[in-house]
């Protein structure tokens, strides 16, 4: 049983200075948002939803067509053209499993990539 017990005009001063500095606090309201987000999802049974961006829809066609061209011909060319693009494809899959973990943050968009 809670009883409720009335504050006072010092003690309510006090509260609405507190809660005043924690509602200017970003990263708090960032961390809260996140908090709310990961306890819908797992209420809802389900993870949050990978979204690639459309470089990575191009970036692994690129890579498995030049890993058969490199494989099938053997030439110098093709295989450095995959090891390259092999390497940006692994970043950007790192980067999407990263931000994926982490959760949206709206406050700051994913950086283009270059």
């Amino acid at each position: 049983m809670s009883r409720t017990v009335p504050l006072n005009a010092r003690e309510r001063r006090a509260l609405d200075g507190i809660e005043a500095g924690l509602s200017r606090d970003a990263s708090l309201r960032r961390r809260l948002r996140l908090i709310g987000l990961r306890a819908r999802a797992q209420r809802l049974g389900r993870a949050p939803a990978l979204r690639p961006g459309p470089h990575l829809l191009v970036l692994l066609p690129v890579s498995l067509f030049l890993l058969v061209a490199g494989i099938t011909t053997s030439a110098a060319g093709f295989i450095w053209a995959f090891a390259g693009c092999w390497l940006l494809t692994g970043i950007t899959l790192l980067r999407l499993l990263s931000r994926t973990l982490r959760g949206p943050d709206r406050r700051f968009p994913p950086r283009p990539f270059v």
